[in-house]
């Protein structure tokens, strides 16, 4: 039932203090236990209702960035937006608002189940990133056609098993059911009604010759996004290999000069621009194939030392907690001796148990710079085992650059001998420059040898100059790859370390406080 909002009734916004309303009254209960006498944090939410709340705008939600599942429903919302940091969202409710278009939600690519009920939209779009909807409703809105509200559209979704359109003006037309459950094979409920096998199999026939296009489309753009996966997973691995997009042939043709490549039209050169672009491609390749398969061996190097660092910080963390525990469990017992008796005997255990409260806190001070102490050690030895491991591509690249830096000056030589022994040709009247059928970017470069000399030297700083430059992009690459993990790896354990100590702090204040209360009350 759509929540009715009185004439005149005063508008909401999503304020610090709606949702530090929200999150108080909605905070798990673990959050509240172990001593923890602080507020839920925004981050801490995975589960926020702000439903039947006036909300007229979406806004202020961007430190909830756990939040599997959001209500929103029975607002006053028009508009979908400023969600973008909600990458975690899961399940979002935005039935019974005023929302005219599907927009804003490319970015919760998580999203599995979406609620438009009850809204004023009138196509069904926007929805292209949600690659694992598994449930849409979108019933009692403005979809005026099944023509009109591409039902093709969501073939896309091919997890999508549950779709809700009731209550649309397209549900009049006497094709809505048999064509939905056609077009749509992975429904298994339409308007919450289980799709029967025999109704999907006469829906089949009905489209058959419709469904054999649409099926055909499909496989192809199934074949391309394959494609375009593995193209895209090529280039995410040229990156972390610090070769981003490096390929022999593309270094070849970016590298040739325009003038330099016009003279392979002349007879004989042919052969001097095979070899040249053979080797080139042969030596870039490998360059490529090396520093992929060091960056492999540099990610199981990160990855096992970020395992070693993990068991390593959990071995410390299930001593202290059982420290802790064992602090609890006694502090009780005594407490309750406490309250119960009052004599002097309990009274002097709790004295002591405040004591020992000290005394834990220093033990878990003195854990905690052991463990760090111990985190140096093994991040030093990663730091000098990793950079070893990039110096190997370093120098392999300066190894395959120097080589093709020597192969371009001995082509470039080669070609401008071939060059000059034509234009000699031409001055002693041998042949001439027309007859050569050339192209006229070829035949100015051969109108003299001033011409020549002037194109060769400019195509020699052309080639060495992109040479210059792919090397240091990839030793600039090495670098900053190396200089980030590290300073990444370090900036994470700093943090750890600070909040591991303010816990501690916590965990003693509160404990002292609670039993100097009790002291302070017998």
């Amino acid at each position: 039932m759509a929540h009715v909002f009185g004439f005149g009734e005063k508008i909401a916004v999503i304020n610090d203090e709606l949702l530090h309303k929200a999150v108080t009254e909605q905070a798990p209960e673990a959050q509240k236990a172990y001593g923890q006498d602080v507020d839920a944090s925004e981050k801490d939410i995975v589960m926020l209702r702000l439903d039947l709340s006036k909300i007229l705008k979406i806004d202020n939600l961007w430190a909830f960035t756990n939040l599997r599942k959001l209500q929103l429903d029975n607002n006053l919302i028009e508009t979908i937006e400023n969600l973008d940091s909600l990458v975690h969202l899961e399940w979002l409710d935005l039935s019974y608002n005023q929302i005219e278009r599907i927009e804003g939600l490319d970015k919760l690519t998580k999203l599995k189940d979406l609620s438009l009920h009850s809204n004023k939209i009138q196509r069904l779009e926007g929805l292209d990133q949600l690659k694992h909807l598994e449930v849409l409703s979108v019933g009692q809105n403005n979809l005026a056609s099944l023509d009109d509200a591409p039902v093709l559209y969501l073939r896309r979704f091919r997890k999508l098993s549950c779709l809700n359109l009731a209550e649309n003006p397209l549900c009049d037309d006497p094709r809505y059911e048999s064509y939905c459950i056609a077009m749509l094979p992975q429904l298994v409920f339409l308007d919450y009604r289980r799709v029967a096998a025999e109704t999907r199999q006469s829906a089949r026939i009905k489209y058959q010759d419709q469904l054999e296009v649409v099926e055909k489309a499909d496989a192809d753009q199934i074949l391309a996004e394959e494609r375009e996966e593995e193209a895209a997973a090529q280039r995410a691995r040229l990156a972390k290999a610090c070769v981003p997009g490096l390929s022999g042939s593309a270094f070849f043709s970016r590298m040739v000069d325009k003038d330099f490549a016009s003279l392979r039209e002349v007879e004989g050169m042919d052969e001097l621009f095979e070899t040249l672009e053979a080797r080139l491609v042969t030596a870039i390749d490998t360059l490529v194939e090396f520093a992929v398969s060091e960056s492999e061996r540099r990610n199981d190097e990160e990855a096992e030392f970020r395992e070693a660092l993990q068991d390593g910080i959990e071995a410390i963390n299930d001593r202290d907690a059982r420290r802790l525990e064992e602090f609890i469990e006694r502090k009780a017992e005594i407490i309750s001796a406490l309250a119960a008796s009052g004599s002097a005997v309990d009274m002097e255990r709790a004295e002591v148990l405040r004591d020992d409260l000290g005394a834990l806190k220093h033990q878990l001070m003195d854990a905690e710079i052991d463990l760090v102490g111990q985190i140096e050690d093994m991040l030093g030895n990663f730091e000098r085992a990793y950079v070893e491991m990039c110096s190997k591509v370093t120098e392999q690249a300066q190894s395959t650059f120097t080589e093709v830096r020597q192969l371009i000056e001995e082509i470039e030589t080669q070609v401008g001998d071939v060059a000059n022994g034509h234009i000699d040709a031409i001055i002693k009247g041998e042949m001439e420059l027309n007859a050569l059928q050339l192209s006229p970017q070829a035949q100015e470069v051969l109108r003299d040898k001033l011409a020549l000399g002037s194109a060769m030297t400019t195509a020699h700083d052309n080639h060495i100059g992109e040479v210059d430059s792919t090397e240091d992009a990839i030793l600039a690459a090495v670098t900053e790859a190396r200089t980030k993990l590290l300073e990444g790896i370090q900036t994470n354990m700093d943090k750890r370390h600070r909040a591991r100590v303010a816990e501690i702090m916590r965990f003693h204040k509160y404990h002292l406080t609670d039993i100097e209360r009790v002291l302070n009350d017998i």
